[in-house]
């Protein structure tokens, strides 16, 4: 699963690239955050050390393609 996330993540960055239209760029980006920070609290459930305590509860995007 974390690999899937990360690799969503990466997904949305390589789009964002080639992306010049600014407010879908920002959504693009924002996905990639999204699911790197869902990719982080993946890895918390698996090592059962919370990374960043501080976080506050974000909507994760969802891949629609």
């Amino acid at each position: 699963m974390l690999n899937e996330y990360r690799r969503y993540a990466a997904e949305c960055l390589l789009i964002a690239d080639g992306i010049t239209d600014p407010e879908n760029r920002i959504t693009l980006l924002t996905m990639a955050q999204a699911w790197l920070k869902l990719a982080r609290r993946a890895e918390e459930d698996v090592s059962g050390n919370p990374l960043d305590q501080t976080r506050s509860p974000d909507a994760c995007a969802t891949r629609t393609s």
